[in-house]
């Protein structure tokens, strides 16, 4: 081989490596971030028909995100996703339905996600515990209202989030010996929607109310109450009341990676307060400093007493990087003995957006 056909050959060579190194290096990725990755549907009823829920997730890298397969563990779990192209910073889902029949006990199925990310395969999980079908069971049923009978006298929904709308069922139980019939007629705030599993609920039988909550339109943070009222066509007794307990948190979306520290960071001088042995009479006052540690600006969205006996007074609900306040707590006790109040306090802080004050005493008579 000749020195200039040497020459050629080297060029060529560096120049068909510089070409792969400029791909490589100039390639960006599709990345995906899961709001969760496991959902426990906790109690599931055999009778109750299918449940679902959907698996969010974001596109945090720099190009279109495909999914390119979905599949269940078992037959029971059916998934359906996204089918379009996720472009940066927005978000597609997996949805997954369960049917419990037949399938009575604890259960956990897993979903096999795969797309051109550059971690590309994502296993998705649901788990909970289907409750038999019921038949004439009425003391699992304790509290009365005409002929139904129900499991819980109040409805608690637990924790909810400002990301949309929330489904729950409940149990109900026809304890008479006429059929009963629901009717459209419900009464209840806008933000909450129910529909029966059946309208018409035999002798000794049982049916669902599905609780559809929307905490976006209830635009409330903390806990929050509210009742619903519905009617059958018993002659005695046809209302039917049910109180409703939620507490709402709000919702934030995952940030990237290299966003996180320009958060903002809302950060309480102390967490509890003890304020030991006190009189039944008086007021007593404590001050608590705040401080925003973090690269935006910290908004406070509310801030709520566990009870009247608790006034809050907090002059500055904005504070910029590195501002700080403070929040002054004024204590007229309530009763005697132990005494144990909370302050919440919500703010737009998404790694820590509910904070609590935890307040003690020993009240003497």
């Amino acid at each position: 081989m000749n020195y200039k056909s040497m020459v050629y050959k080297s060029l060529s060579l560096f120049f068909i490596l510089l070409t792969c190194s400029g791909i490589l290096y100039g390639q960006n990725n599709a990345e995906w971030e899961f709001k969760e990755i496991l959902h426990d549907f906790g109690l599931v009823h055999e009778d109750s028909g299918t449940v679902s829920h959907r698996f969010v997730f974001y596109n945090t890298g720099d190009t279109a995100l495909m999914l390119s397969a979905v599949e269940a563990s078992c037959g029971c779990t059916v998934p359906s996703w996204s089918d379009t192209a996720v472009q940066p910073a927005d978000s597609g889902y997996i949805d997954v339905e369960f049917s419990p029949v037949n399938r009575p006990g604890n259960f956990e199925k897993s979903i096999t996600v795969n797309s051109n990310a550059g971690i590309s395969i994502q296993i998705l999980q649901i788990k909970g515990r289907v409750t038999p079908a019921l038949e004439g069971r009425p003391s699992e049923f304790p509290f009365v209202q005409g002929n139904l009978r129900f499991q819980k006298k109040s409805w608690h929904l637990g924790n909810l989030k400002t990301d949309g709308k929330s489904k729950h069922n409940f149990a109900m139980y026809n304890q008479g010996n006429d059929t009963l019939r629901f009717s459209s007629n419900i009464t209840g705030p806008p933000h909450i929607a129910i529909a029966y599993s059946t309208k018409v609920l035999a002798p000794n039988s049982v049916a669902y109310i599905t609780l559809t909550y929307d905490a976006v339109q209830k635009n409330t943070l903390g806990f929050v109450t509210d009742n619903i009222i519905f009617f059958t066509d018993e002659t005695e007794s046809p209302r039917k009341e049910i109180n409703i307990f939620a507490v709402v948190e709000e919702h934030f979306d995952p940030l990237p990676r290299e966003e996180d520290a320009l958060n903002p960071k809302l950060v309480l001088e102390k967490n509890s307060h003890d304020f030991g042995t006190i009189d039944a009479e008086g007021t007593h006052e404590i001050e608590i400093r705040y401080r925003n540690e973090g690269q935006s600006p910290v908004n406070i969205r509310d801030v709520q007493a566990s009870c009247p006996c608790t006034a809050i007074d907090m002059p500055r609900r904005n504070l910029e990087p590195g501002d700080s306040a403070t929040l002054t707590i004024r204590y007229s006790p309530a009763g005697t003995g132990k005494e144990i109040k909370q302050i919440t306090i919500f703010s737009n802080d998404p790694k820590n957006a509910t904070q609590t004050i935890a307040l003690t005493a020993m009240v003497r008579e």
